[in-house]
């Protein structure tokens, strides 16, 4: 039964669905950021195996930076909203 908010789910306010998913949200950012995390530790221990620690560890800062500067202009577009009528 859909109500006069457009909410399809009874009983519902109409932040809870957006609590729910952000919630989903910061907990899938939390799983990607700490498996990255890993990934990075164990690559820098693979390079740091074929290279001195002090290179291994300026060329992974090397590869932060290149990473942060790929992906900063694409995180930066604007987010768009979808935007629904009350009452309809």
């Amino acid at each position: 039964m859909d109500s006069p908010g457009g909410q399809a789910r009874a009983g519902l306010t109409p932040g809870a669905d957006h609590r729910r998913l952000s919630g989903q949200a910061l907990g899938l950012h939390s799983a990607g950021l700490l498996t990255m995390q890993a990934v990075a530790a164990l690559v820098a221990g693979a390079l740091a195996q074929w290279v001195p620690v002090a290179t291994a560890m300026v060329i992974m800062a090397m590869l932060s930076l290149l990473v942060t500067a790929y992906l900063t202009p694409r995180l930066r577009r604007p987010i768009e909203m979808e935007r629904t009528r009350v009452g309809v």
